[in-house]
């Protein structure tokens, strides 16, 4: 068989959602019959370009990876274009397409995720409005100084985009996790409100409706870790590294996929869903934890230095 047409056929299986059958999943992206289909499935028809086109479209695979997928450590990742077009628009498909990737897989028993995080960890942030604005203000800000209001609350967000956050955290809390936290995280997040802060763009009342913020977001924390488990009742365990986090890596496997994200540019993320590629990320991610405490379950001693910390860290503001 064509091996071109075998990697195609492979990423067709991948993309069918467990329980599904894959000559369906043909049916509904190509107007084919469930006979032509299983031909195509079986090899002895082989796929048009137009027909592998249309099929790369539908299930977000490039051409360019599809023929490079023999090449030995070629690996092709998908950047998303918000660094040129700095459009509100391309980031809420950014946010859609994590969701997707969480959502796909959250029913699926042997689903799990290992993140890195060296900001406020996405699964818990989303969830709250102003640490969100605050967040996408400063990225607007950055790339465009000039044509970005001079005040956050002048700074306009579609209300879809709250509405893709919020579920992406339940879409993400509804998975097995381990999550890796820098601890200079909020420091960080912090300063940048300091920043915003001596340039009169935020207001006193912001900044309290920002403290109460991470205070809630560092309760939700710290119960989960009590429990290691969210309230969905998946798994959750949480390292604090003791070491600087360069960059913000996710690994999401399910039993068919492995997909690998890296965070670039603050919003931005770069994907990829090779599988050799995965198991490189996720060995990255497991060698970070090497220089970190576990502080869900029995690390208690742990966890209340570390929230007493971050609390005492908010209330500076």
């Amino acid at each position: 068989m064509n091996s071109v047409h075998q990697e195609l056929i492979e990423a067709l299986k991948k993309w069918t959602p467990s329980g599904e059958n894959t000559v369906d999943l043909l049916t509904n992206i190509l107007p084919l019959s469930k006979e032509a289909a299983y031909r195509r499935l079986r090899g002895e028809i082989l796929f048009s370009l137009d027909e592998a086109v249309v099929i790369c479209r539908k299930i977000n695979l490039s051409l360019d990876r599809l023929i490079e997928m023999k090449r030995e450590n070629t690996f092709t990742f998908r950047a998303n274009p918000l660094i040129f077009s700095q459009s509100i628009e391309n980031y809420y498909k950014m946010l859609e397409d994590s969701f997707q990737a969480f959502n796909s897989i959250k029913d699926d028993p042997d689903s799990f995720v290992y993140a890195a995080q060296n900001n406020l960890p996405l699964t818990f942030a989303y969830k709250y409005p102003m640490l969100s604005r605050i967040k996408l203000f400063k990225w607007t800000y950055q790339l465009n100084p000039y044509s970005t209001p001079k005040k956050v609350t002048a700074f306009h967000i579609p209300e879809k985009i709250f509405r893709i956050q919020n579920r992406y955290s339940e879409a993400a809390q509804s998975i097995n996790q381990s999550l890796l936290i820098d601890s200079n995280s909020m420091s960080a997040f912090i300063n940048d409100i300091r920043f915003f802060e001596t340039l009169e763009m935020i207001s006193t009342e912001e900044i309290l409706q920002m403290k109460k913020e991470l205070m809630s977001l560092l309760d939700e924390m710290e119960n989960t870790t009590k429990t290691s488990s969210f309230p969905s009742g998946k798994k959750l365990q949480i390292y604090i590294s003791h070491t600087v986090i360069d960059a913000s890596y996710f690994y999401i496997q399910n039993e068919k996929n492995r997909l690998s994200f890296i965070y670039l540019y603050s919003l931005n993320n770069i994907n990829c869903d090779n599988i050799k590629m995965g198991d490189y990320q996720r060995q990255w991610i497991e060698s970070l934890m090497r220089f970190s405490t576990l502080i869900s379950g029995s690390g208690e001693l742990e966890r209340v230095r570390f929230f007493t910390k971050q609390r005492e860290i908010v209330n500076s503001l």
